[in-house]
């Protein structure tokens, strides 16, 4: 065992040396502190960049029950002022001499008719459309109007909903009429998604780094000098340690960044109402489970075909039989995401290539019980000390084998009677 640490040891920095890895492990940090000084600078911008100040006549023809005109008060819109006017030619005079950016007319009949006439000056081509049209409500316009109406004329709830009339809220129903409630967490459910994409990418990635370092020892003949010291199983599990810890620590870094992109994140933009962006620390537990249990999966997956395969080219071809499975959860996420209970879910969080990404999805929806859970991990667990046990009698035989790849059935021999 203790051949095993050295090469495991060995394994680690040399993991951490190359400029790849480095770089790859360092991408989510700098994209986490790109995306945050993006937005800061945004949010910067917009909240500090000046609102152009809109003065706005009103020329108000109407008449009161005490014989005032009706439109006096409330004449801060936004950032347009009302400028109570009298004198028509006084104020188009002021229009066109740029004193005042806009002039409107209330007639004296507005309460009958709601008309009221926008006074520009004469412009080339086709005209604008008036402020007061579309959507009077949302103008600042029509909430002078509104507010000079109905405020303090009325009760406030009364005022309130003239100010503001409705707010949707959508229900959906099954196809049976009962009503769908949704109580799903987005900001869960982004978690452990996030989480299952890097936990796949770190582990293709370093299960990866396995595979050519064991075809680029075989091609030099490293390999020779290697299992003169230390025994084919000493020489995987210290490989899988290694690479697995340089994975880890890979994993630690991202997620890391994540959460302090989070932290940061909060003071600038306020997250929706009703998303979490705080994870569970029991997420953070189960999330490690299955990138441990996932490395070592696949991890001795790829060294088996390392120890079958002659080439870097030719380990390269066949890689797609391990890669293609454990990615497979991606194609049929949004299916699994609707029912995380159904038999594919279940399905994929058990069988040993998909689990560790399909368990990962199913609970960030909540849909994977604490049984599911156990047997989930239970048999990846297993997996891994069969994929093991048959990787190691792959080792003895063929990794001193060159020149042709052993066919499947001289493979199954050796499985069986190693």
């Amino acid at each position: 065992m203790r051949k095993a640490l050295l090469i495991a040891r060995h394994e680690f920095f040399v993991t951490l040396s190359r400029p790849s890895f480095r770089i790859f492990s360092a991408l989510v940090p700098v994209l986490a502190v790109l995306g945050l000084g993006t937005i800061s600078v945004y949010q910067t911008v917009r909240d500090h960049k000046p609102e152009d100040a809109i003065q706005a006549g009103v020329i108000d023809l109407t008449v009161g029950q005490a014989g005032d005109p009706l439109f006096t008060s409330y004449r801060q819109q936004d950032n347009v002022t009302f400028v109570l006017m009298t004198d028509p030619q006084a104020a188009t005079r002021r229009l066109i001499d740029g004193d005042i950016d806009k002039l409107y007319v209330i007639s004296e009949n507005y309460l009958h008719t709601g008309l009221i006439n926008e006074i520009k000056p004469e412009q080339a081509g086709i005209g604008g459309i008036s402020e007061a049209s579309g959507n009077p409500n949302q103008a600042p316009l029509g909430r002078f109007l509104l507010n000079n109406l109905f405020v303090g004329e009325v009760g406030p709830d009364r005022a309130q909903r003239v100010l503001d009339p409705f707010t949707i809220v959508t229900t959906e129903v099954s196809p049976d009429g009962s009503v769908v409630v949704e109580d799903r967490d987005l900001g869960r459910l982004l978690f452990f998604i996030g989480l299952g994409v890097m936990l796949v990418v770190s582990v293709f990635t370093t299960s990866g780094y396995l595979l050519q370092g064991l075809n680029e020892e075989k091609e030099n003949r490293i390999m020779e000098v290697l299992l003169s010291s230390a025994k084919p199983e000493h020489l995987m599990i210290g490989k899988l340690l290694g690479l697995g810890g340089a994975g880890l620590l890979q994993m630690l870094v991202w997620t890391a960044s994540g959460l302090l992109f989070l932290v940061a994140l909060t003071p600038i933009i306020e997250p929706p109402k009703g998303l979490d962006l705080t994870p569970p620390p029991l997420a953070i537990i189960v999330g490690a489970i299955y990138f441990v249990l996932g490395y070592f999966f696949f991890g001795t997956l790829m060294a088996a075909l390392g120890a079958i395969t002659t080439s870097t080219r030719e380990s390269g071809q066949v890689t797609a039989v391990v890669v293609l499975p454990g990615v497979a959860p991606l194609w049929f996420m949004e299916q699994m995401i609707e029912n995380p209970e159904g038999p594919l879910a279940r399905a994929a969080s058990f069988i040993p290539f998909s689990a560790p990404l399909a368990s990962l999805v199913r609970l960030g929806v909540d849909g994977m019980g604490l049984l599911d859970l156990v047997i989930s991990v239970v048999l990846l667990a297993g997996s891994v000390v069969l994929a093991m046990w048959l990787t190691i009698r792959l080792f003895r035989a063929y990794l001193l084998m060159y020149g042709q790849r052993p066919g499947f059935r001289q493979i199954l021999r050796t499985l069986r009677n190693a």
